[in-house]
């Protein structure tokens, strides 16, 4: 049984061509301010957000917001994609959904000037309803337990860095799923050959919701048309609250395989009282959308659906290519092994 209750009395109205952003949190309240302001700038206009539970001023800050509607839950933070596919399924059909996290921000080509909106009508010209990104971890120079934010500010004061080595492996058929990136750098991961793999980095936080849809995962939707154009997260994990986060969040073991990578987190924590992810050789600051393009972070894309349905061909042959490979691999070591 869905265990949200609306915690807001506002009707919801919606018009056809209206964005919408769906998110789950808890204590968040020092990053309200700027991913609720920052996202009306690029063109959202109503919010629907889960207070999972917090105890800080994150519920009551959500219900003085005139474009937001609120639910609230005590349940497991492991229900998210339950919560998200409600809300999508009763309120997102035919719209296009933005699901974000209050640490991430949309970042994709000429965000600097165009709207979320615009990258929306592109999609549409494009016949696509998915906009696949990459998560870009964000940091500053200063060691983790020194990085202080002020509440309203753009993130990137406080975390202008990102590592220039941005993933450490790939794989995937149609889609290319990335692992890695700083947290590997910084946490290491696990090396057990059987188990999965931390820190992925590909999602598809972008859709235009329609009920075939269907979510797995932070990482993985079925029954979507993904586009050429890419964009990625920027990630703003990392600030002095994070130390405290950590352990909370150990001890409510709501995350992934019992907040696996969390505990790798304490581990780091701990050996490293100083723990500061900046390196002078990997580190880059971000200037804007044309360096991470021509980093290959990010992608333009076609601007017609004539050009979409050259890439589909691509991705169709490509995906064919690499099932083949793996099949001969497969083939070959099971004669190997007789």
């Amino acid at each position: 049984m869905l265990s949200l209750q609306r915690a807001d009395n506002k009707a919801i109205l919606l018009e056809l061509n209206n964005i919408l952003c769906f998110a789950v949190i808890r204590n968040e309240s020092l990053r309200l301010p700027f991913f609720l302001k920052y996202y009306r700038e690029k063109g959202i206009d109503k919010f629907f957000i889960v207070d999972n539970d917090s105890d800080d001023e994150t519920l009551s800050y959500l219900l003085q917001q005139p474009d937001t509607y609120v639910w609230h839950t005590k349940d497991s933070f492991k229900n998210k994609l339950v919560w998200l596919e409600w809300l999508l399924k009763s309120y997102g059909n035919n719209h296009w959904c933005l699901m974000a996290d209050a640490d991430e921000i949309l970042y994709y080509p000429d965000c600097e000037t165009k709207l979320i909106k615009d990258l929306c009508r592109q999609l549409d010209r494009q016949k696509k309803d998915a906009l696949k990104v990459l998560m870009l971890d964000m940091y500053s120079d200063k060691p983790i337990r020194e990085v202080q934010y002020q509440q309203g500010t753009h993130f990137l004061e406080a975390c202008p860095y990102f590592d220039r080595k941005f993933y450490h492996h790939k794989e995937g058929l149609r889609h290319d799923y990335y692992w890695g990136g700083l947290r590997e750098r910084v946490f290491g991961t696990i090396t057990n050959a059987s188990s999965k793999k931390l820190y992925c980095l590909t999602k598809f936080p972008l859709i235009k919701y329609n009920s075939k849809m269907q979510l797995y995962s932070d990482h993985m939707i079925k029954n979507i048309k993904c586009s050429s154009t890419t964009g990625c997260f920027l990630h703003f994990k990392y600030l002095s609250s994070f130390v405290n986060y950590v352990n909370q969040e150990i001890q409510r073991k709501q995350h992934w395989q019992g907040a696996i990578e969390y505990k790798k987190y304490a581990q780091a924590l701990e050996e490293d009282e100083k723990l500061n992810f900046y390196n002078e050789k990997l580190s880059l600051r971000l200037v804007n959308s044309r360096k991470l393009i021509a980093m290959g972070i990010i992608k333009r894309g076609h601007q017609h659906w004539l050009g979409e349905v050259v890439y589909d061909l691509y991705v169709l042959v490509r995906a064919l290519g690499k099932a083949l490979s793996k099949k001969i691999i497969m083939s070959k070591m099971k004669i190997g092994n007789m």
